[in-house]
C-alpha cells in the first residue's frame, strides 16, 4: 500500500510538472486521477477485507492478491511517466524550459519555524523519548493540530485570492432595503 500510495504522488507531482513545463494541462488514458481512485478502492477493500483478503489467493492466477495492486500500479506509473517526461523533457519553451520552470517552483522558501512540522515533530519527538506519552493520543493531538493548521492555511488563501478579485468569501453583505410600498390603513 505505501509504494501505491508513494507511486499515485510521484505520478502527482509529474503531472503538474508537466503543466508547468508545457503550459498546457494534457490528459492521458490513465492519468494521476486515475491512480487516486484506484488506490481509494485499494484502501476501502483494505478496511472492509482486513489483511485476510490480501492473504487469499487467485485461483486461476495462483498469486496472492496483494500483488494484483502492486503489478497494476506499476504499470500505470510505467506508461504514465512515459508520457510526462516526454513532455517534461522536450515540451518545455526552449532549450531551458524545463530549467526555467524548476528555478521558478523553487524561488519560495518554506521556514524552519512552519506550523506544518509540528505534528510529526510531536510524533518524532514521542518516539525519541522512548512514547513518555501514549501513542493514540499523540496521534490525536497531531491530526487535530493539523487539520485546524489545514483549515487556517485554506482560509487564508481563500482570503487572499477573494482579496486580489475583490470579492467577498465567508461575509454576507447586508443590504439596506428600502421599502416604496405604502400601507393605507
Amino acid at each position: 500500500m505505501f509504494f501505491c500510495c508513494f507511486a499515485g504522488m510521484f505520478m502527482f507531482y509529474c503531472a503538474h510538472w508537466q503543466t508547468y513545463v508545457s503550459g498546457m494541462l494534457r490528459f492521458g488514458i490513465i492519468d494521476v486521477t486515475e491512480v487516486q481512485i484506484f488506490i481509494i478502492i485499494m484502501h476501502l477493500l483494505a478496511v472492509i477485507g482486513g489483511p485476510d483478503l490480501w492473504q487469499s489467493m487467485i485461483p486461476v492466477l495462483n498469486v496472492q492478491v496483494k500483488l494484483v495492486p502492486a503489478f497494476c500500479t506499476v504499470a500505470g506509473t510505467v506508461f504514465s511517466s512515459v508520457n510526462y517526461f516526454q513532455v517534461i523533457f522536450t515540451g518545455g519553451v526552449g532549450k531551458n524550459g524545463s530549467t526555467i520552470a524548476v528555478a521558478h517552483m523553487t524561488k519560495s522558501e518554506m521556514h524552519l519555524q512552519d506550523t506544518a512540522f509540528i505534528g510529526p515533530a510531536l510524533l518524532f519527538f514521542n518516539q525519541y523519548f522512548n512514547s513518555f506519552i501514549d501513542e493514540y493520543i499523540v496521534l490525536w493531538i497531531a491530526l487535530v493540530f493539523s487539520l485546524f493548521d489545514l483549515i487556517r492555511y485554506s482560509i487564508s488563501v481563500c482570503n487572499q485570492i477573494a482579496s486580489h478579485l475583490h470579492i467577498e468569501v465567508f461575509r454576507i453583505k447586508t443590504h439596506a432595503t428600502h421599502s416604496n410600498r405604502h400601507y393605507v390603513s
